[in-house]
């Protein structure tokens, strides 16, 4: 199983590759591809909010874990010159046991703005010429980035320590906490307040909560914390604690959940078990020896 990851300033025939490797085994190989998305998505490929670039980013790492999961290759055949982006889709690799290769595709300038003259959907000169100015030293794309510890291994295993107080962990989005259809996207951290809370998720935890502490482990970022908080004290959810993301911290929710239980929980609790949606964290959550409930199909 293998995930390629192509890199290359537009025009540098990224995509002409990635079609004709995928045209070797259709059946076993998938191409995953941003501004393919963009248009199955907005049916436009440029000019996106900051919000619809997260919908775009969220369906790319679906349509590649999905792939990788059911035992196919997966190419990416976008630019992927900011580190960020790569690191995120060298991780999803890692997490699903892909080998992860880079195909590098290097041209000069002018060849480049030349195949994008004369393609479908050029992206125009200006485009070409900056991403060629900001991410190339004399043609030569920049280093292939490193990823975390947390992504190359498995995840550390959880060691109960049975002298500490009991508790459960719940996650909020997705879980104790719902987006109305049509709603804020998930992104937005200043419309949490918005949300509506899932009366079962919440009956179990106010029942667990009589014998044991509830500790919330959200995906969200800090700068949520007093809508979050303000949230569940309306809707008479009782916790004992709540860790959130820092807002500058752009790693998977896995990554971060694993980093909290660890740091934080683990000295402090005895965690009897986790209440969460997201599958890969569900993954996490069972894979360090903890009983995950998972409360609803969360294959993102």
């Amino acid at each position: 199983m293998k995930l390629v990851i192509t890199r290359g300033i537009p025009g540098s025939g990224k995509t002409t590759f990635a079609r004709r490797w995928v045209a070797k085994s259709p059946e076993t190989r998938v191409r995953v591809n941003r501004d393919d998305l963009r248009r199955m998505l907005f049916d436009q490929a440029n000019g996106l909010s900051y919000a619809q670039e997260g919908e775009v980013t969220r369906a790319q790492h679906a349509a590649v874990t999905s792939a990788l999961r059911a035992g196919k290759d997966a190419i990416v055949d976008d630019t992927n010159l900011r580190a960020k982006f790569v690191k995120r889709l060298m991780e999803l690799g890692a997490e699903a046991g892909a080998d992860v290769v880079f195909h590098d595709i290097e041209v000069d300038l002018r060849t480049a703005l030349f195949r994008d003259s004369t393609r479908q959907y050029p992206v125009g000169e200006r485009v070409v010429r900056d991403y060629f100015e900001r991410f190339t030293r004399a043609g030569k794309l920049p280093l292939v980035p490193e990823i975390s510890s947390e992504a190359k291994a498995r995840w550390v295993s959880y060691i109960p320590d049975l002298e500490l107080p009991d508790a459960f962990i719940f996650d909020i989005d997705g879980t104790l906490a719902h987006i109305d259809d049509g709603g804020r996207s998930p992104y937005d951290m200043t419309r949490v307040s918005e949300d509506y809370p899932d009366e079962t998720v919440a009956d179990v935890l106010v029942a667990l909560s009589t014998s044991n502490d509830i500790v919330l482990v959200s995906g969200r970022n800090e700068c949520a914390r007093d809508d979050t908080v303000s949230w569940l004290n309306e809707h008479s959810i009782p916790f004992n604690a709540l860790y959130m993301r820092a807002d500058e911290d752009g790693r998977g929710d896995d990554v971060v959940k694993h980093e909290i239980l660890h740091g934080q929980i683990a000295p402090r609790w005895h965690v009897r078990g986790v209440f969460d949606d997201r599958a890969r964290v569900v993954a996490m959550w069972r894979d360090v020896g903890l009983k995950c409930f998972q409360v609803q199909p969360g294959d993102f």
